[in-house]
């Protein structure tokens, strides 16, 4: 189990789905964090979006395309159009865990166009057990006939999501007050960017309900951004507990550098973890060396966390 748990980053369940579309209200948007995008049907492509309207039984898909010019070639300023890909909601499938697998299509074959289809992977209802983390994704496919020989031409765009916006349910935006979710956090890996002409602080946390809040400061001109990028499952959670709860108080870190020359102004972080009211680092970078505790439990909370960092890529 306790495999599962660290190695269960993406989407995982052994439940039943069950058709529920007409039950389905509200608006969920969620911000493309990583993709990889068919050459057919984006190019240089910079931020994106994907909306789940339920109210209006569609989705929509915005990606923002930067503007590019061939070296040694002389072009026009002019900005180029976005993709935006409207398609109307055709299942939702919500399995027992409340998690729902969307799938928007429109087929317009039979007037010699393409058959365009979306389906995405919505954690943002999670209400029970499952296995891992549940990581909310998309998949992009349009396809047609190539009537010079008679084959089907598939081309197929992934994506990997994290909620920014929930409506018509009891979560809200995320854009929380950032004492409330300090607070509540379980475990969080704080990482400076060091000595740098755009200076941040990115803390990646987990709070006690089990989100994964990535939040990052800008500390020139102190703007914040903070995203949820995956749930937790009860089991998942309630393993987490456990590992923090064997961190004992008291906990000392050592150099695996020792005795190696140290550096100034590079990047730094901390993973530091909440038991009994009381915050305990259990490993660190800084000055180029590495202080780590060696306890079973706080190895297995160090890789966690390091492995989370990739959902922020």
């Amino acid at each position: 189990m306790e495999n599962l748990f660290f190695a269960g980053i993406f989407f995982l369940s052994i439940y039943s789905f069950g058709d529920n579309q007409k039950s389905s209200q509200g608006i969920v948007e969620y911000k493309v964090t990583q993709a990889t995008y068919s050459s057919v049907h984006v190019q240089n492509a910079t931020r994106a979006q994907l909306i789940l309207n339920f109210d209006k039984s569609e989705v929509e898909l915005n990606i923002q395309v930067a503007f590019r010019c061939p070296e040694g070639r002389i072009c026009a300023q002019v900005m180029p159009v976005p993709v935006s890909v409207e398609l109307p909601i055709v299942s939702v499938k919500t399995d027992s865990c409340g998690v729902r697998v969307v799938e928007a299509q429109l087929d317009n074959r039979s007037a010699d166009g393409e058959l365009q289809n979306i389906e995405i992977v919505d954690p943002s209802h999670i209400t029970c057990e499952t296995l891992g983390l549940i990581s909310p994704k998309a998949t992009y496919t349009t396809s047609y006939t190539d009537h010079r020989n008679g084959q089907t031409v598939v081309n197929q765009s992934k994506m990997l999501l994290s909620l920014e916006f929930v409506r018509g349910s009891q979560k809200t935006k995320l854009e929380e007050n950032e004492s409330a979710l300090s607070s509540a956090v379980l475990v969080k890996y704080v990482i400076g960017s060091g000595f740098s002409p755009n200076p941040r602080e990115q803390t990646l946390s987990v709070d006690k309900s089990g989100r994964v809040i990535n939040t990052i400061k800008n500390l020139r001109n102190a703007q914040v951004t903070t995203t949820q990028l995956a749930q937790f499952s009860l089991e998942g959670l309630k393993n987490l507990n456990d590992k923090i709860a064997a961190v004992p108080l008291d906990l000392k870190l050592v150099d695996e550098n020792e005795g190696e020359p140290k550096c100034l102004d590079a990047p730094s972080s901390s993973i530091i973890v909440s038991t009994e009211n009381r915050e305990v680092v259990i490993a660190q970078r800084a000055s180029c060396h590495n202080f780590v505790a060696q306890i079973s439990s706080t190895y297995d909370l160090r890789d966690l966390m390091l492995g989370l960092v990739s959902l922020t890529y």
